[in-house]
């Protein structure tokens, strides 16, 4: 707001290393469950994880898809220690597609019957 107003606004700088991962859906279908997420919060470094597809919507990987599944967050000493934290938490994560139930779209799996 001062800044819209013509009036001076000191810079702020992050104290330490902070980091996001963006998640990826790496299969078409529906997104059945995100499994591991307390195991991934309970990494050191995680300060936040927002999965921000909802289940039961449909999933498909980018470009075609349109979205993340969603974002990791952390901050650390070093910029390695952030970078170690968010892809130990990423590797937590099980991400539960359903691709039977993706019919008509290209790529789909198609349930025995």
């Amino acid at each position: 707001m001062a800044n819209a107003l013509g009036r001076r606004v000191a810079a702020s700088r992050i104290a330490r290393p902070t980091g996001v991962l963006m998640v990826p859906v790496e299969t078409r279908g529906v997104l059945r469950a995100v499994e591991g997420r307390a195991a991934a919060r309970d990494v050191p470094g995680i300060t936040g994880i927002s999965i921000t597809i909802p289940v039961g919507d449909r999933v498909r990987p980018l470009p075609d898809g349109d979205r993340y599944l969603g974002f990791i967050f952390a901050d650390g000493e070093t910029q390695h220690e952030v970078r170690d934290a968010l892809r130990a938490a990423r590797r937590e994560l099980r991400v539960v597609v359903d691709q039977s139930n993706a019919p008509g779209w290209p790529g789909a799996v198609r349930s025995a019957s």
